[in-house]
């Protein structure tokens, strides 16, 4: 019943971990674990709205403007993400285990693929 609404799409799983120097902050602020999700899905959001090419553009165009996503930008994308707050080893280790999609839909609705993230920013 649920195959018929899902669609098979490629994906990838991406981990994301912060500096063992940096996780005693984590520890005794617990609510900085939110912003490290929302932190993941910024970092794809920038990926599939192509924010470095917009950053680029001459003549700036607002968020909120409709003609600010072009028809090869993925507005809708598929992102599973969840924290964990300790490692195999039971010690304190927050990160994020990601689910990301290979694409996604533009602003037409139409799906495009991806065949691998660009960027060297990113190591995948």
């Amino acid at each position: 019943m649920i195959q018929r609404h899902i669609l098979n799409v490629e994906h990838r799983h991406v981990l994301f971990t912060i500096p063992e120097e940096c996780r005693k902050f984590f520890f005794y602020d617990r609510s900085l674990l939110s912003k490290l999700s929302a932190a993941v899905n910024q970092v794809f959001k920038f990926i599939f709205h192509n924010v470095s090419r917009k950053r680029k553009r001459k003549n700036k165009i607002s968020e909120h403007s409709k003609y600010y996503f072009t028809d090869s930008d993925i507005v809708h994308y598929g992102l599973i993400s969840v924290i964990h707050t300790f490692g195999r080893d039971l010690k304190w280790n927050p990160h994020v285990h990601a689910i990301v999609s290979l694409g996604g839909f533009n602003k037409n609705l139409e799906f495009r693929k991806m065949r691998y993230f660009q960027g060297g920013h990113f190591l995948f």
